[in-house]
C-alpha cells in the first residue's frame, strides 16, 4: 500500500548517514502527506477524522480572535453549562426578555471536499421557563441545526468547496440567554 512504501522509502533515507538535509525533509514531507492520504482515504461516520486545528481559535480561548462577531460578549463564568476550558461567548438579557440578534462565523480555509461534522456547545433559554425556544442556529456551508436549549449540537455537512463558512446565529431569538463554546 501507498503508506507502507512510502514508510519504507524514508526509513532508507533516514538510515542513510549521507542524507543531505533537503532529502531528510522530503522524505519528512512525504510521510506527512501518506498520513494524511491514508486518514482521509479510511475516514468514515465510524471512524471520522479531527478536523478542529483549521479552525483559529475554536474554544474563544483568545477571546473572538478569528472570529467575526455581532453582538455576543466574551464570557468566563461557570454558568453555561457546555463551557470547555475558560471562555465562552454569550448574550444575556432579563428573564422575560429576547435577546434578538447576534452572530459568530469564521470562514475556514483548506477544508478538503467531503462530508463533515460541526459539534458545538450552544444554548438557547428563556431562563425561569421550560418551553422550547426558537430563532437560533449553528450552520456550516447552507446547513442548519436549530438551537432550542442547552445541549451538544452536532450539524453533518457537505463541502464542495476551498472555503467553508461555519458560525452560530440569533435572529430574532425566544430565549434570554444564548451561549456557544467549542
Amino acid at each position: 500500500d501507498a503508506l507502507k512504501a512510502t514508510v519504507d522509502a524514508s526509513s532508507v533515507v533516514y538510515s542513510d548517514a549521507d542524507a543531505t538535509n533537503t532529502e531528510l525533509k522530503g522524505a519528512i514531507d512525504a510521510l506527512v502527506l501518506a498520513m494524511k492520504n491514508y486518514r482521509y482515504g479510511n475516514a468514515s461516520e465510524e471512524n471520522p477524522i479531527d478536523m478542529t486545528n483549521l479552525i483559529v481559535n475554536p474554544s474563544f480561548e483568545q477571546k473572538t480572535e478569528g472570529w467575526t462577531v455581532e453582538g455576543l460578549v466574551s464570557q468566563t463564568n461557570t454558568s453555561f453549562t457546555q463551557k470547555k476550558g475558560s471562555t465562552y461567548l454569550e448574550k444575556w438579557t432579563g428573564a422575560g426578555g429576547r435577546i434578538g440578534d447576534a452572530s459568530v462565523m469564521q470562514t475556514i480555509v483548506g477544508l478538503d471536499k467531503g462530508i463533515y461534522q460541526l459539534k458545538v456547545g450552544a444554548q438557547n433559554i428563556q431562563q425561569n421557563s421550560s418551553a422550547t425556544q426558537s430563532g437560533v442556529c449553528i450552520y456550516a456551508n447552507g446547513a442548519e441545526l436549530a438551537v432550542s436549549k442547552t445541549d451538544e449540537y452536532v450539524l453533518t455537512f457537505v463541502n464542495i468547496e476551498s472555503e467553508t463558512e461555519i458560525g452560530f446565529k440569533a435572529e430574532n431569538a425566544s430565549g434570554n440567554w444564548i451561549a456557544v463554546d467549542n
